[in-house]
């Protein structure tokens, strides 16, 4: 093959690969919204601090009932409440619908859970609420600053969820 032919097929293989990978789509990065829904999410972690007192771990004395639960955000602003394998209640649903929304530039959580009463226990509505610290694929950090009703002081609630 001559050189002026072998040159030509090197610069069209050269410009035909080239051209493919730029073919490829950039990917574009996911809103909020899609990452509240891209995963189940489950809890972590968690701190909290009332005034200068120290941070202290909730997540470790929280109820093993509790840590198990899943949480699902739907693109109709549903979101589901799953009990997961360890229920606080035998009696309670295993699961619990209510809804969530994003406020504040997609800053501010806020999901409300109604559960259904259990004799002897009333009903309780759970709630997430607070501003969305971090958000990555796996992770979703919520802290809650608010006044303590019982101290009068301020206080942060710190929970981390891994996703599912």
């Amino acid at each position: 093959m001559p050189t002026r032919t072998r040159l030509f097929a090197t610069c069209l293989l050269l410009g035909v690969f080239t051209s493919l990978s730029s073919c490829q789509k950039e990917s574009t990065p996911l809103t909020v919204r899609e990452r509240l829904m891209a995963r189940t999410w489950r809890v972590t972690g968690g701190t909290e601090q009332e005034g200068s007192a120290p941070v202290q771990d909730s997540y470790a004395s929280a109820s093993p009932c509790f840590l198990d639960n899943l949480y699902t955000f739907n693109a109709d602003q549903s979101i589901v409440l799953d009990e997961g394998p360890t229920k606080c209640d035998p009696l309670a649903d295993q699961a619990y619908t209510g809804t969530w929304t994003l406020s504040e530039n997609d800053q501010v959580l806020e999901a409300n859970i109604p559960q259904r009463a259990v004799p002897p226990v009333s009903a309780v509505n759970y709630r997430i609420f607070g501003t969305i610290e971090e958000l990555t694929e796996t992770t979703l950090i919520v802290t809650w600053r608010f006044t303590s009703p019982t101290s009068g002081l301020p206080n942060v609630r710190r929970i981390i969820y891994t996703g599912q």
